[in-house]
């Protein structure tokens, strides 16, 4: 498994994934221009963050990680799972928290990771999949 160091060839190509996907997901439902395929792209992006947010730390645990390490409570891990929420029912409340629990921890976060490993570990794709 490859050693993760911030500001490599992989940490600058993931961060220009992420800038791209920021880009090009907004612009395709735009173009797209439809109400059930913007609904589409909500609900997956949704599912996604909510899967993942609980998905993880399940599999920590049963990977033998210790269970009250792998507790969702840091601000970036409630800020996905808000925005997850958001994303579903639409709260104005919602949208507003996961922004700025996101914007302030989330840009940080992908500036300075704290990971061991580099792609493909999967604590990497957890990692950027949430924050970015």
């Amino acid at each position: 498994m490859p050693v993760f160091t911030s500001f490599n060839e992989q940490h600058i190509l993931t961060l220009f994934v992420i800038v791209l996907g920021m880009i090009t997901i907004p612009a395709v439902v735009r173009y797209i221009n439809s109400t059930s395929f913007t609904n589409i792209a909500t609900l997956s992006i949704a599912i996604i963050l909510l899967l993942i947010k609980i998905g993880e730390p399940l599999f920590r645990v049963f990977s033998g990680w210790e269970w009250l390490n792998q507790l969702p409570l840091q601000l970036c891990d409630i800020g996905a799972i808000v925005i997850g929420l958001f994303l579903l029912y639409r709260k104005t409340i919602l949208f507003e928290l996961g922004y700025f629990w996101g914007l302030g921890g989330g840009i940080q976060a992908l500036f300075t990771p704290d990971l061991k490993y580099g792609f493909p570990d999967i604590n990497f794709i957890f990692y950027f999949i949430t924050h970015g």
